[in-house]
């Protein structure tokens, strides 16, 4: 059985982005919906800005890639700088994702009954950042259909930063996960967007989050 911070971790480690971390601790009513029938995130590239220009018969055609403004600049190298921190390689612009959670998966990931099942079968593992510091954690044990591979996360992915900042996974942080991802969740249902960054085979995405 996992111990309190391993549970934490588990959850936090995707289900940050759904904010349901603070739901392990209470009691809640198990949904009649498997899990297995809820429908996945929406995935989406979010692509680099363009300009365009006039075409024939009024219409519009693609221009000449557009330089990133100022704040996606800033940004992105605060991204950058991160992801250095942790031990990930960044060439170029840190590629994004949109993430659209269904409201019917949203609601069910709020009950921790929902929950306990494959909390036993995730396998987190807590990894080093250059610095020494326990400050990422690879996912593990994730099945078909489960709940966090329907939020598009897969195996071996490893969760680098959350809403642009480097999080630390020790005893001592425990309750700290747990208040963030109390606030990720009320966030979420005010219609906020949460920032996850992931490595994927060593390579960074950047993954927003939001319900439809």
């Amino acid at each position: 059985m996992l111990d309190l911070l391993e549970k934490i971790s588990a959850i936090f480690c995707g289900v940050v982005a759904l904010g349901v971390a603070v739901a392990y601790g209470f009691v809640g009513t198990k949904s009649a919906t498997p899990s297995e029938f809820l429908p996945g995130v929406v995935l989406e590239d979010v692509p680099a800005p363009t300009a365009t220009a006039g075409a024939k018969g009024g219409k519009s055609a693609p221009g000449p890639a557009k330089a990133p403004s100022a704040a996606q600049r800033q940004t992105d190298d605060k991204l950058k700088k991160l992801l250095q921190k942790q031990g990930v390689k960044v060439s170029g612009p840190v590629p994004r994702k949109k993430a659209e959670i269904p409201a019917s998966t949203f609601e069910f990931v709020q009950h921790p009954a929902n929950w306990m099942k494959e909390l036993k079968q995730y396998q987190s593992r807590i990894r080093r950042g250059v610095d020494g510091t326990h400050t990422r954690l690879e996912l593990g044990g994730i099945g078909e259909n489960s709940l966090l591979q329907k939020m598009g996360f897969q195996e071996g992915d490893v969760l680098e930063l959350v809403d642009d900042q480097i999080l630390e996974y020790g005893d001592e942080s425990a309750m700290e996960l747990r208040a963030r991802a109390k606030d990720a969740m009320e966030r979420l249902r005010r219609g906020d967007t949460i920032g996850v960054t992931i490595s994927r085979g060593g390579k960074p995405t950047h993954i927003e989050f939001s319900v439809q």
